[in-house]
């Protein structure tokens, strides 16, 4: 195998990892998002603190959890970090001999 395709193979790998944490972060805020329609009779849970009783004690309640919530800091460098590798797995595509690449699946459009 060339080292080139290796190479891709690597950025295809990276790649899938940062889109899976990407698509966790944002099923993450759309779930809260979800939650938050509802904001009066929402609760968030492990993030201390205490939330009056019919909210709390309420099955239905809408909650959001604390735990999974990332910063800002940490939502940009997540998208950042799909840009990057992105943007390395398409160069690494792109430096595969053309009459190699019948042998890799190309990057997702």
């Amino acid at each position: 195998m060339s080292s080139e395709i290796e190479a891709y193979q690597n950025a295809v790998t990276k790649y899938k990892a940062v889109v899976a944490k990407c698509e966790a972060i944002a099923n993450t805020v759309h779930q809260a998002s979800n939650a938050l329609r509802n904001w009066r009779k929402t609760m968030m849970s492990n993030v201390g603190g205490g939330w009056p009783m019919e909210i709390a004690l309420n099955r239905n309640s809408p909650s959001i959890n604390g735990s999974e919530w990332v910063t800002a800091h940490q939502l940009a460098t997540a998208l950042q970090d799909y840009h990057a590798a992105r943007s390395a797995m398409d160069n690494a595509y792109s430096a595969i001999p053309a009459t190699q690449r019948d042998v890799v699946v190309p990057p997702p459009a």
